[in-house]
């Protein structure tokens, strides 16, 4: 089923609400109609006016899988791109600066002055895996009827990406505390040979994109309907007639 990207939708069900009145509720799933209206969604803290603090506000916001929060992410391309630019940048610097910090004589990237290039590839890398990402979202939601525009994709990948940023800082902390644990107390984790040094290796590339995944997942069941602030909304409720001679 193919949705008209201009018609007022039930954000909960898919249901066509441009005819009713505010008060009503939706006939599919009786979500009131005023719940799906587009000026409900005044935008995230970020889309407000991008900045250190609403960008900090959108992270905190947004990083610990909740729902609810999506409720109120505009509909929209540019903003969105920027924090997806802002996160992936952050993502691409952390990663790769921490690990050409020597912890104790270990290196993943032994030489300081790749780091700019291994940057620059990172970033490259994560954000083109985050534009296909949002291609992938729009072909899985025509093939389940859902109504996932280039800015829904683009509004949902964007606050999403900043899992790639937890990610990479969660595995970071995780790896310090590795190399503490082995030279404080001796274990040589990193020289037994059992496998521990790849299982991180591992999880240092798979986790920052699982979360980015899980958050992308969240976001697009939440804003699947979701209607688009150049919308009409939905018809206000219709005045009682006057009772005047």
């Amino acid at each position: 089923m193919r949705h008209d990207p201009n018609e007022i939708l039930c954000e909960a069900c898919g249901y066509s609400i441009d005819a009713l009145p505010t008060d009503a509720p939706c006939p599919e799933c009786g979500r009131p109609a005023s719940e799906s209206s587009p000026s409900r969604r005044t935008g995230s803290p970020w889309q407000q006016q991008p900045g250190f603090r609403t960008w900090a506000r959108t992270a905190l916001a947004f990083v610990f899988w909740r729902s609810d929060v999506w409720d109120s992410v505009r509909i929209e391309n540019d903003v969105s791109r920027g924090l997806l630019i802002t996160n992936v940048f952050l993502a691409a610097v952390i990663y790769v600066v921490l690990r050409t910090v020597s912890f104790g004589g270990h290196e993943i990237y032994p030489d300081l002055m790749v780091s700019i290039p291994l940057i620059v590839v990172v970033f490259l890398v994560v954000f083109h895996l985050s534009r296909l990402e949002e291609i992938g979202i729009r072909f899985f939601a025509r093939r389940h009827g859902w109504r996932t525009t280039s800015e829904v994709s683009s509004a949902v990948v964007g606050h999403a990406s900043i899992g790639w940023l937890a990610g990479v800082l969660f595995m970071s902390a995780l790896i310090a505390v590795v190399i503490v644990i082995e030279h404080v107390a001796g274990y040589g984790l990193f020289t037994r040979g059992d496998g521990v040094l790849f299982l991180l290796i591992a999880a240092d590339l798979l986790l920052p994109m699982l979360w980015f995944e899980s958050l992308v997942y969240i976001g697009w069941r939440r804003t699947r309907y979701a209607n688009h602030p150049t919308q009409t909304p939905v018809a206000q409720p219709t005045a009682p007639p006057s009772n005047r001679g």
